[in-house]
């Protein structure tokens, strides 16, 4: 069988998988099943990054497949539109990277996608498809040096648990898929709880910074650690960290052979302050030398600053916000029960509601015309959206 729903991007290190369909009609991306590591799952279940499931003729889907090995690996693809078997019948392409005899490598061989001992050779690189839809095998297959995510922690506030990260780089990054690591080994995807997006937008835009929050990362002494895979900790996956309060710890011994981090070096703070990063991001620039503790601390995101609260992030999966005929409807989606505050532009709160599971009515048509704020929060979690009261 030789389907032409193709794998043509292959990228290890940022755990992404890029499928192309060369057929001449819509094919539905869900009726065919990746094989990896000896498991099989269907593509729509898998994270779809951009794309379409019901994928359009010479149209690419790009889909996140977290748990793969940058080092070395497979992919596989089994052809299900005609039926839910999974059987050398309906194998359909294959791709291995860095060594051979990986799993399907035999059934590839056998069908004539793939020779038996050949593999991608790219350590830490994406690799391209440049074959066509019948075109079959390694030669096909190009490797190319990713350029590093221009990422940097920026601005740490223990005792609220609030850390910063800037965006240096020379594009917009998705930073939902990063890890922040403490030196215990704690540890959480950006996009999963307990982390809540203070102010900024996960879609990190460049030269742009995101405060995060609900991370426990120490008081007075403490470490956050930034990587791509909280699986591998090692260098190429580690890409900034921080220490404060003593020098020797688990993640500062990557961090010094990444030459990033001075293992006997380290920030030194008293409670309650904050500090932030100082230098000019370059490789050079890096280490304790380059953290000034805020003197006065400025609170950064503890007061309501009504200037910037449209950038906050807002999540509509947990909450929604709708203003109708002057009556506020909140929607909480979540079990847990929030609090309210509503703020006139000055930043002065003006009333303050608990937020049930459920829909929450709540009358403002005695409020003079203007703009007006609603922020929702609970344990560190915020959401502020921006609503229009007319007479």
């Amino acid at each position: 069988m030789s389907a032409k729903v193709r794998f043509v991007g292959i990228d290890p290190v940022y755990k992404v998988l890029t499928i192309k369909n060369y057929y001449t009609d819509t094919q539905d991306l869900a009726k065919f099943t990746l094989v990896y590591k000896g498991d099989t799952i269907s593509l729509g279940k898998l994270n779809l990054i951009s794309g379409s499931l019901k994928c359009p003729p010479k149209f690419f889907a790009f889909f996140s497949v977290p748990d793969i090995d940058y080092d070395s690996g497979s992919f596989g693809m089994y052809d299900n539109r005609y039926g839910s078997q999974i059987n050398p019948s309906n194998f359909c392409d294959f791709a291995q990277w860095g060594r051979a005899g990986q799993p399907y490598e035999y059934l590839a061989d056998s069908m004539k996608f793939w020779k038996k001992g050949d593999y991608i050779n790219g350590n830490l690189s994406a690799f391209n498809f440049t074959g066509g839809s019948t075109d079959r095998g390694v030669t096909y297959w190009t490797a190319f040096k990713k350029p590093l995510l221009g990422l940097r922690i920026v601005y740490i506030k223990p005792y609220k648990q609030q850390i910063g990260i800037k965006n240096t780089g020379n594009s917009n990054v998705d930073i939902s898929n990063l890890y922040i690591a403490n030196d215990t080994g704690c540890s959480d995807s950006i996009s999963r709880m307990p982390f809540a997006v203070l102010k900024g937008k996960l879609n990190l835009l460049k030269n742009d910074t995101i405060i995060l929050g609900g991370f426990y990362m120490g008081d007075t002494v403490g470490s956050a650690a930034l990587f791509f895979n909280i699986n591998r900790y090692d260098t190429v996956n580690l890409l900034d960290y921080v220490k404060w309060g003593r020098g020797h710890s688990r993640f500062a011994y990557l961090a010094q052979q990444k030459n990033i981090w001075d293992t006997t070096q380290f920030i030194t703070i008293k409670s309650n302050d904050s500090f932030h990063y100082i230098g000019n991001f370059t490789k050079l620039q890096t280490g304790a030398a380059f953290w000034e503790v805020y003197k006065v601390d400025t609170g950064h995101v503890d007061t309501t600053d009504t200037t910037s609260i449209q950038s906050y992030y807002i999540s509509p999966e947990k909450i929604s916000i709708q203003n109708i005929n002057n009556v506020l409807n909140i929607t909480n989606n979540t079990v847990e029960k929030m609090n309210m505050e509503l703020i006139d532009q000055s930043g002065k709160i003006l009333t303050t509601h608990a937020v049930q599971m459920g829909l929450n009515e709540y009358n403002i048509a005695n409020l003079p015309q203007g703009i007006y704020y609603i922020l929702v929060q609970k344990d560190g979690w915020k959401m502020v959206d921006k609503i229009m009261i007319n007479d």
